[in-house]
Order: structure tokens, then sequence, then C-alpha cells
């Protein structure tokens, strides 16, 4: 039998390695398909891309270097609304001595990379239209500017509130394995209700490993828009998470000779805010018994801050057995029931004049038929709605009564009994 050789054995390990490279890149694929599915990504979530636009300028300076590093600024600034400093195009401008009279200049990646950080969009090319001396030693230039401005994926974030949840913390403000769980939980609860545009504030490492290949250059100029695309948050939750804490009592009966021990004990509490990032005024507080999974806690905070900013509306009202409600998804559930409340004149409070809502009048009582991914279907089981499109109806959930829990109580023995029998004093 012939013994592979050192040169075979690399083989053998090179081929294994690729085999191995493609199941993982075949693993990776398969749980992005599932994640699509699973979220419920459809069509509207095109590819990112960066868009051409080209515009007309018209800038003056004391030379004709001068001029055009206006112009620039002007055109980055008019496309992306991001004002720069002139220095960066100055610098530019170092490397583009060729000022003649419509030749179409290119700017190198390279040089492309302080600009990109300073906007949300790079100047692809520019063409000198026309030179004009003015008077007092002034030079007028027209210039057609190509700058390349990142589009988004999807929905515009500017159509939504931005919000980010962070890891909820113990008492003592340390992170746990517990709260980043709930956080996930969480995550994934507000983006299904398709109402903010949540923000991630947990994997900056992958973050920044991948805009790396974007700012080492080596991604083509059209992926350079995607820099400075950052978005701050409108909203922020925060939250503690509160261990269950029992007490065991013990007291004897002289009597029957039993030591009767009982258990009391406060559940599990998990505390929540909704701040504004801006003013770090605090919008919302709630607590909730950390009882059952992290999906049903992440479900009843996540429910209770969106009926606070988003309540459920129904959008059509034209056929009592199958009103349209806006919204779908895992956030609402075939047989779940609301009341439905008709809104009326907006209400101020009479000392700080601040606007208290729309006054609500319970209308009717509505159960869920049919969940879509963004709307679902119900009926009128109680009262009616109006037909007509101008009336507001919003959507409350009913408030469940709570049950007070008894305490538990356990029947001991003392170490010598036998189990479950009871020795009164006069037995032998």
């Amino acid at each position: 039998m012939q013994l592979p050789t050192r040169k075979h054995s690399i083989g053998l390990v090179q081929k294994r390695s690729k085999v191995r490279t493609m199941l993982r890149v075949r693993h990776f694929a398969a749980s992005l398909l599932t994640l699509f599915f699973v979220c419920g990504f459809d069509a509207t979530f095109g590819a990112a891309a960066a868009a051409e636009v080209t515009v007309d300028i018209q800038a003056t300076g004391a030379s004709p270097n001068d001029a055009i590093n206006n112009g620039l600024v002007q055109a980055i600034q008019q496309v992306t609304g991001v004002r720069i400093n002139r220095s960066v195009i100055y610098d530019l401008l170092q490397t583009d001595q060729s000022g003649s009279d419509g030749a179409l200049h290119k700017f190198d990646e390279k040089l492309q990379q302080n600009l990109k950080t300073d906007s949300n969009g790079v100047i692809k090319q520019y063409r000198i239209v026309n030179i004009d001396r003015l008077q007092k030693s002034e030079v007028q230039v027209q210039l057609l500017v190509t700058i390349e401005k990142y589009t988004e994926v999807g929905v515009s974030s500017e159509s939504r509130r931005k919000i980010a949840v962070m890891p909820f913390s113990d008492p003592s403000g340390k992170v746990t394995q517990a709260g980043t769980t709930l956080q996930t939980s969480l995550i994934s609860y507000i983006v299904k209700t398709r109402r903010f545009a949540v923000l991630d504030r947990s994997n900056s490492e992958a973050y920044f490993q991948e805009m790396s290949l974007i700012t080492t250059g080596q991604t083509p100029l059209s992926e350079q828009a995607r820099v400075a695309q950052v978005l701050s948050a409108d909203y922020l939750i925060t939250g503690r998470l509160q261990a269950a804490q029992s007490t065991l009592s013990q007291q004897y009966i002289p009597l029957t000779g039993e030591t009767v021990s009982r258990v009391t004990g406060t559940p599990g509490r998990v505390d929540f805010s909704l701040m504004e990032v801006a003013t770090r005024q605090v919008k919302f507080t709630g607590h909730f018994d950390a009882a059952g999974s992290n999906e049903v806690i992440a479900e009843k905070i996540g429910s209770v801050i969106i009926e606070a900013i988003y309540p459920l509306r129904v959008i059509d009202a034209s056929d009592p057995t199958e009103l349209v409600i806006n919204q779908g998804g895992d956030s609402v559930k075939v047989g779940q029931k609301f009341t439905a409340f008709l809104l009326g004149a907006e209400q101020f409070d009479p000392y700080t004049k601040e606007s208290l809502g729309k006054r609500e009048k319970e209308a009717a009582q509505i159960e869920v038929i049919r969940v879509l991914p963004k709307m679902s279907y119900a009926k009128v089981i109680k009262g009616t709605l109006p037909v007509t499109i101008s009336a507001e109806i919003v959507l409350r959930k009913p408030i469940e009564a709570s049950v007070p829990k008894a305490s538990t109580s356990v029947r001991a023995t003392s170490p010598s009994q036998e189990p479950n029998i009871v020795k009164l004093p006069f037995d032998r």
C-alpha cells in the first residue's frame, strides 16, 4: 500500500477546507432566506443602490479653482442636504488642475475618502460648462455635477419614527443574559408591527467590520455612498429585570405536633420606560410581572408602547363582517377581541394647555377573523360602527380583571417521622 505524500495530504486538507466553506455558505444562505420569509419581507425591499443625481450649479470665486470649489460644495449640499467643509473639496481639486471648458472631470476613489465620511453622497464627476471673468477680479463658473446619493432599502425611514431597544439590566445596572434575550424578543416584536424603524445598538463590531470594506477602498465608488448613513433614534426603550423573591415561614402547632410551612413571595418584575432622545424626556413608563416566556413579556411591553403611540385603527368599516385593521403579522391574532371607539374633538389640559388626545366614545366590540402580513380583518360582534369614510375608529384591548394570588401553605413533618403520616401526642 502506497502511503500518501505530504503534497497529497495538503491537497486533501485544502479540499476538505473548501467543502467546509461551501457548506457554511449554503447554511448562511439558507438562514438568510429563512430570515426573509419569517420577517415577512416582500417585493418592496429591493437592493440598496446609489442613485446618480445631476445638478446645474453656478458659483463664483476669486479664481477658477475657487469658483469650482464653491460650486461642488453647493452641489453636495443641494442634493444631500448636508453642509461640508470647503477644504475637503479643495483637497480634491488639487489633484485636478485641468480647468478646460467642457472637459469631464472624475475623481479617483481614494480621493473620496474624506468627502464620503462628511456627507451621504459622493461626487462622481463634474463638467465645466462655462467660465466667465466678472468685475472686481471674480470668476463665475457653470458646472454640471453628478453626485451618487445613497438610496435607502425598502420603506424610507423618514416615514417612520426611529426607535432603539437597549439591553435590560438587573437592579445594579449590570446587563445579564436574560436582559439581552428579552431585548432580542422585544426588537423582534416591534419590527413585526411595522410601526417603527428599529435601530440596532448591539452589533457594532459586525457593523464596523463590514463598513471597513468600504472605507478602505475595496469596493466600487458607488458603494461608498453607504457611509455616514447611521440614523439616530427618536425614542429609546430601557428597562430593568428584578428576580422573583420568596420567604419561608414556619409555625409549630402544639396540639397536633405539626409544623406548618408557609411560602410567600413576589414574582419577578420587569420595569421599562420610553424616552425621547432629543429632550431626554420620559414619555412612558410601566411594569409587568416576569411571568411566562420572553416572547410573552416582550409582547406585553411592545403592545403597551405601540398602543400608546400608534393604537390600532379601523381603516375600512364599509362591511361590518370584514372590518379592515391597519396592522397584521404576529402582533394581531385570530380570535383576539377589541373595543372600538369613535374619536371626537381634541381635548386640552386647562392648566398646561397640553393636548390630551381626542375624545373617545365606545361604539362596538369586534373580533379578529383573518390576519395578513400588513393588515387584518375583523367582524362586529356587539354594537355598530359608522360606515362613513370620515369616521375615525381606534381599537383598545379590553381590560382584564386581575385575580388575587393566594399564598402557598406546605404541611411539614419532623425528619424522624414517616412522610404523609401525622402522629398525635397520644399515639403510640
